[in-house]
């Protein structure tokens, strides 16, 4: 398993050089405000969340996550983006019904099938199984760290009871994004997700040593898009929580390993640059779309098809991006944050552009707050 790899090397290697914060920009894609952001950021800064004025950072906050991760799976091909038409009351009634019948929803779908394929690493997307992969990445590893990152969100924002309220907006981004995905009524991945990997991961969020070691041997954080609200069809464009893993290469301090996981998971390089920014390339797979095995458990797998990706960003929060999907509905996404500098201009917002394989393309603008409005 990738990630277990990356934890095992990190495990053998020294700590990454950190970058000085306070390093005035040089590159010729900049963020603005860095000074601004360097003389308070200390006050607000934790392991996951800086604080930073620019960049993906600047548009992390509790409606965000919701968006991101409640709406991830809109990014697959093939699906029905029209938020304000989708059918969320039979979608709660049956994440409602598995979790409450979580026993005869396991026995229904096989009490050794769910241990091999929900919980433990005891099968394969190719069998059939495989589930545990990502309830083990995204739901365990990387929503415990946006868990985390989201308390130390709320803590810098002075919001009372950050733990109780950071852990309230997880398990609805958690909630929405099983709705979104239409768990049938008896749906064993959505009792493993739910009662499961995601409590644990809000529980591993509080773990100290585990917070070391993604903050400071390895560096984890999430990449998430900036979702627009396009017309005319009023469908949700642009929206996907994406985790990123970095880990010490052994012999050098420029170059970095990738992992990258959520719907896309590529592997590549990223190059330190001066002052804190960094290059990433990566290659990979993409999940496209879902692909129902079987009706009355709700088995599912799903089809993956080539992509590749390259990342732009300063300490770790997002500046640009650009994703290319071969065989996707969407061929080339084009994300650029707010506090970069283009042209001797400064960009107060995000900026999102879509090519489409059919022809056409979808444009949008996202402010500062993370989400916006966009044309097709």
């Amino acid at each position: 398993m990738p990630l277990l790899y990356l934890l095992a090397v990190a495990a053998c290697q020294p700590a990454i050089r950190q970058v000085h914060p306070e390093a005035e920009p040089t590159s010729p894609v900049s963020a603005t405000h860095a000074t601004h952001a360097a003389d308070t950021a200390d006050s607000r800064r934790g392991r996951f969340y800086r604080g930073q004025s620019y960049g993906s950072e600047r548009q992390f906050n509790p409606v965000t996550q919701l968006l991101n991760e409640g709406f991830d799976l809109l990014r697959g091909t093939d699906v029905d983006r029209r938020v304000l038409q989708l059918p969320y009351g039979v979608t709660a009634r049956n994440v409602v019904s598995s979790v409450q019948n979580a026993p005869a929803v396991i026995r229904g779908y096989g009490v050794s099938r769910f241990v091999r394929h929900e919980l433990l690493p005891l099968s394969t997307k190719a069998g059939g199984g495989g589930g545990w992969v990502p309830n083990y990445q995204f739901h365990l590893l990387g929503s415990g760290m946006v868990t985390a990152k989201m308390r130390e969100w709320f803590i810098a924002h002075d919001v009372p009871y950050p733990a109780v309220a950071s852990a309230g907006v997880m398990m609805a981004s958690h909630v929405l994004n099983e709705m979104t995905e239409r768990a049938g009524p008896r749906s064993a991945d959505a009792v493993a997700d739910l009662l499961i990997f995601d409590p644990l991961g809000i529980l591993l969020s509080h773990n100290a040593t585990l917070q070391r070691l993604l903050s400071e041997r390895l560096t984890l954080t999430n990449w998430p898009l900036q979702p627009v609200l396009t017309a005319p069809d009023l469908t949700l464009e642009n929206t996907g929580q994406q985790f990123v893993l970095r880990t010490p290469l052994p012999g050098t301090e420029q170059w970095r390993g990738l992992y990258m996981f959520g719907v896309s998971t590529l592997f590549g390089v990223s190059r330190q640059l001066r002052d804190g920014y960094a290059v990433s390339l990566g290659f990979g797979a993409d999940a496209v779309r879902i692909t129902v095995l079987d009706s009355l458990t709700d088995r599912r797998t799903v089809d993956l098809r080539p992509n590749a990706g390259l990342f732009f960003d300063r300490e770790g929060s997002l500046l640009a991006s650009l994703l290319i999907r071969l065989e996707h509905e969407s061929l080339a996404t084009l994300n650029i944050y707010p506090g970069v500098r283009l042209w001797n201009r400064t960009l107060p917002v995000g900026l999102f552009v879509g090519v489409r394989r059919e022809g056409g393309v979808r444009v949008g603008v996202a402010g500062p707050f993370g989400f916006g409005v966009g044309i097709q």
